[in-house]
């Protein structure tokens, strides 16, 4: 179980998640911490970001590192087509694995050129919700589709994944959020709301939710001009209106490694990412090719 929190405006896209990973019972519930250092996102082409709650692996296979490579087999490059791969896939991966821990959620957010033009939305691809929001004790045999998009009189939507907020959590994020919208802060006031809701969800008592997080913010700006001049690889500097970028927030960490998240287009995939920062930016990083 981990904890995402996602939020669609007009001007940016914006997700967030925890890094924990748990051994879990039989019965689902707690048993203790494996890592607080996974990743569960994964960048999609820079237009759109893929997030997932459920098990730490799918056919031997790290999850983060296999929706890479599940994508890549198929050369994906939409945001919404990933989401029929995943949920077909997902569904061979769990054919055989116990309904009381098979439960799996990806939650997709980006924006999408439609003939109405490019509009920004959140997919939500589960075996674990009923069709009225409640969770399911077993996984469903089939993956249910959630899809958010915002008409052109909405300021904002979010959703939150995994570990849900408490109710005052809620109010307070959602008057976060709405001041940000409409104010048209920049997206890093946006990150900041969402992570450190997160890091309260962890300090609370929520021992599925870690403190580390991993957060990306797509601007509308980048997804119009990448598509008269070609795709920037995601980075990692202060989040703004014209750049997607990465964040990755450790409240022991001396600033000097970061990590990013997964990348897939395509046929090229990378994961692993490591970066030493300075000032100025990350000065150097190491990858791995998948």
């Amino acid at each position: 179980m981990t904890q995402i929190i996602a939020m669609i405006t007009h001007n940016f896209v914006t997700i967030v998640s925890d890094r924990r990973l748990s051994y879990l019972n039989e019965d689902g519930s707690f048993m203790r911490v494996k890592t607080d250092n996974e990743c569960k996102l994964v960048s999609l082409c820079e237009h759109s970001c893929i997030a997932y709650t459920g098990l730490a692996e799918l056919e031997e296979i790290a999850t983060h590192k296999w929706i890479a490579l599940t994508l890549k087999n198929h050369k994906c490059i939409d945001g919404w087509l990933a989401g029929k791969i995943l949920s077909e896939e997902s569904n061979k991966a769990l054919i055989d694995v116990n309904k009381s821990y098979s439960h799996m959620t990806f939650l997709i957010t980006g924006w999408k050129h439609t003939d109405k033009g490019l509009i920004p939305y959140m997919l939500r691809i589960s075996n674990a919700y009923n069709h009225d929001e409640s969770w399911n004790t077993l996984a469903t045999n089939d993956f249910r589709y959630k899809l958010v998009y915002l008409l052109p009189d909405e300021i904002l939507e979010s959703m939150v994944v995994g570990v849900r907020l408490t109710r005052a959590q809620t109010h307070r994020l959602q008057r976060s959020l709405r001041k940000s919208a409409i104010e048209r802060s920049l997206p890093s006031a946006t990150l900041e709301f969402m992570s450190q809701e997160i890091i309260a969800s962890s300090s609370s008592g929520s021992c599925m939710v870690g403190k580390k997080v991993l957060g990306a913010t797509i601007p509308k700006n980048q997804r119009l001009e990448a598509k008269n001049k070609g795709m920037y690889f995601i980075g990692h500097h202060p989040p703004n209106y014209l750049r997607s970028t990465f964040t990755y927030y450790d409240e022991n960490s001396d600033g000097l490694v970061v990590y990013g998240p997964t990348f897939i287009c395509g046929n090229t995939a990378m994961t692993d990412f490591e970066g030493a920062s300075e000032r100025n930016g990350i000065n150097s990083v190491s990858f791995t090719l998948l």
